[in-house]
């Protein structure tokens, strides 16, 4: 009989913590809220109605482009002079030249951009004329027959673009500086005997001003002015002594601040 009574309290006992529990959960699954259904005549949520803010644009700058320019060049230079005697009069007198040149450049915003540029200026003729005393014996109108200037010019240059909106033609002014390698050649006239040392590497400056026109896309035709000025060019040669028997008198013949104006047209090709 103990037993059963045992087991009746053992049952009674179980039963009421189950209880307990129970009610303890449906408390808490009553708190928790639940969302009413969506009625079935009610429109879902759009994705439009979503809003997301729109990307910054941001203008791409850096960009690059390659050149080339042929253009006509009108020659400028100062007296020639025969360094063994600085007292010797001259004139020169250099002919017009053609130039051919390339480049590759980069634009730092929408209105200034740079390049770099090699030009060569073909052949020009100069003919110089010297009236001095060498050694105590007067030259009247020395001659260098056919003396031929080559220049190479390696330059860099920047540019101010003046863009207006929509417009297809941009006008613009640059300047550069660089280097100027010249080579004369010819045979001298008497009494100069000789030629040697005929190459100088001289500094150049250059200012500009022109316009450039949209063509297809990427395409610029470019046309403009420059002014030039590439120093001096000159040759080491000698004269002959009035004296006999004297060795030759050594000296640079120098043709000096050489000039240029020049018009020149070329392409443009912009890489993006």
């Amino acid at each position: 009989m103990r037993q059963v009574r045992n087991l009746k309290s053992v049952a009674i006992s179980f039963l009421t913590t189950a209880l307990f529990i129970g009610g303890i959960q449906t408390a808490i699954a009553a708190d928790i809220l639940v969302p009413a259904p969506i009625p079935s005549g009610a429109p879902a949520a759009a994705e439009e109605d979503i809003i997301v803010p729109a990307p910054i644009p941001i203008e791409q700058t850096m960009r690059y482009y390659l050149r080339g320019d042929i253009g006509w060049s009108h020659s400028v230079s100062g007296d020639a002079v025969f360094t063994a005697d600085t007292t010797a009069t001259s004139s020169s007198n250099i002919t017009d030249t053609t130039i051919i040149g390339a480049g590759a450049g980069i634009y730092f915003s929408p209105r200034l951009r740079g390049d770099i540029t090699v030009d060569y200026r073909t052949k020009s003729d100069i003919d110089t004329g010297i009236t001095g005393v060498f050694n105590g014996s007067l030259v009247n109108g020395t001659e260098f027959d056919t003396i031929d200037l080559n220049t190479v010019l390696i330059m860099v240059n920047g540019y101010y673009d003046f863009r207006r909106p929509d417009a297809r033609i941009t006008p613009y002014i640059g300047a550069g500086i660089g280097i100027a390698i010249h080579t004369l050649d010819g045979q001298p006239g008497a009494p100069f005997i000789g030629v040697s040392n005929n190459q100088d590497t001289q500094l150049a400056i250059a200012a500009m001003a022109g316009a450039s026109l949209d063509l297809r896309k990427g395409w610029k035709l470019d046309t403009h002015y420059r002014y030039l000025y590439m120093g001096d060019a000159s040759m080491n040669t000698q004269v002959e002594s009035a004296i006999a028997g004297d060795p030759p008198i050594d000296g640079d013949l120098k043709i000096k601040d050489i000039q240029a104006h020049e018009v020149r047209v070329g392409l443009r090709y912009e890489i993006y």
